[in-house]
């Protein structure tokens, strides 16, 4: 509401909260002091509110801070089923698909387990994956950080867009863990195909019936941003299925992006379709008519 109004004209909700996070993140440095100083309440881990309750998943992954009351209030039974849907998530994409887990926050949440806190966010939004007050991994060479996860308490979105959004925003923890800095497009591209990944419910294909996606706008840069990024998760889905049908090229990606400190994305599905005896421009000639299909 402080924003001058002609910064807010014709702005898209997102139902993903990440790419504004990680934008304020990247341009944190260029801020004045007072501007950092709201930008750091903004970007704090988040406080549900008392009675403050911590509950543990089932496959001990995970720890899920909430509160009974205040506009943050939620009930046991959401908690639980969001614990489960990220349990799933993590199993499937780590322990089953073998992406690399998020690292660990030193504690920061009060153990190692990975914190998910239920909120109440802006209308629209369903969650987000932060790394902001977080903590880079001290062993490894790449730009890998820490991160914590913010679920909105609103059960009017329905269970099952929630529960797709367990894996949507844990995506966002793994690319995390291979380098934070890369661009925005392609990590919400890979977090909504994720999603049907670990799922399999098709909820993707509600960023394809309307506004601006990979088949409504195919002469669109598959760079471009909201809302276009949710609705191109046909790209790395084509990098699936090109490839033989596993998720190992859309992994090959993030693993050559971590081999580089800083964004290297489009070097790095160049180099990973090499591999594959191809290129991007060939990728990309070829998907062009795949998704047309």
């Amino acid at each position: 509401s402080r924003v001058p109004a002609q910064f807010g004209e014709n702005v898209e909700l997102e139902p993903c909260g990440t790419p504004a996070l990680d934008l304020i993140r990247s341009l944190y440095d260029q801020c004045s002091a007072p501007v950092r100083d709201e930008l750091d309440r903004v970007l704090a881990r988040p406080y549900p509110g008392d009675p403050y309750h911590t509950t543990i998943s089932p496959g001990d992954y995970f720890k899920i801070h909430w509160t009974t009351e205040g506009v943050n209030a939620t009930n046991e039974n959401y908690v639980n089923i969001l614990a489960e849907a990220f349990d799933t998530s993590w199993e499937t994409l780590i322990d089953t698909l073998g992406f690399w887990a998020p690292p660990s926050d030193m504690g920061l949440g009060g153990c190692d387990r990975y914190d998910v806190y239920i909120m109440k966010l802006n209308p629209g939004t369903l969650g987000y994956c932060s790394t902001s007050g977080e903590v880079p991994n001290p062993l490894t060479p790449n730009n890998d950080w820490s991160s914590h996860i913010a679920m909105s308490n609103d059960e009017s979105y329905g269970h099952n867009q929630m529960i797709e959004t367990t894996a949507h925003e844990f995506m966002h923890a793994i690319q995390n863990a291979y380098d934070a800095a890369e661009p925005t497009w392609f990590k919400e591209n890979c977090s909504v195909w994720a999603q049907n990944v670990v799922f399999d419910t098709k909820l993707y294909a509600d960023y394809l019936h309307g506004g601006e996606n990979c088949l409504r706008r195919p002469w669109y840069d598959i760079r471009s941003g909201a809302m276009y990024h949710y609705g191109a998760s046909p790209w790395p889905m084509y990098m699936q299925y090109r490839t033989g049908g596993s998720v190992a090229a859309v992994q090959r990606v993030w693993e050559i992006c971590a081999e580089v400190y800083g964004a290297s994305l489009m070097e790095s599905i160049n180099a990973t379709a090499v591999e594959y005896g191809s290129s991007f421009i060939s990728w990309l000639a070829e998907y062009t008519c795949w998704r047309w299909f």
